[in-house]
């Protein structure tokens, strides 16, 4: 943990996914975030007793990625299924929106911002 964007707490943190491994059998969750051992990322978090999970699953998970700009962050939806209604207004599967890249600090300071104002 390096920073919190709002609020604070603890330095470490126990974050409880849905899904695991257990005897040999393995259990993932279509559109959970997917998280790598020594990866930057900026995580939007809800708090339970002892733990933390994300809020949205996938949609809370944006990887810090070294470019030659500068970091930059982006979010892997391709796990992740969508709706939207067509023009009967049913709803229908849909492709993951395209999110451009968006550099660290300008994502983090508009994440600063809203979260200021929702206080």
């Amino acid at each position: 943990m390096r920073e919190y964007l709002k609020g604070d707490g603890p330095t470490q943190l126990t974050l409880r996914q849905f899904g695991g491994t257990l005897e040999g059998m393995t259990l993932t969750v279509p559109g959970d975030g997917h998280l790598r051992a020594g990866e930057e990322a900026v995580l939007f978090l809800r708090r339970g007793a002892g733990v933390v999970y994300l809020t949205a699953m996938a949609q809370s998970v944006y990887e810090v990625v070294a470019t030659p700009q500068g970091p930059m962050v982006h979010r892997d939806l391709h796990d992740v299924e969508f709706a939207a209604p067509n023009e009967r207004g049913a709803l229908v599967a849909s492709e993951a929106p395209e999110e451009p890249d968006q550099a660290l600090r300008r994502f983090t300071e508009l994440v600063r911002s809203v979260a200021r104002r929702g206080q």
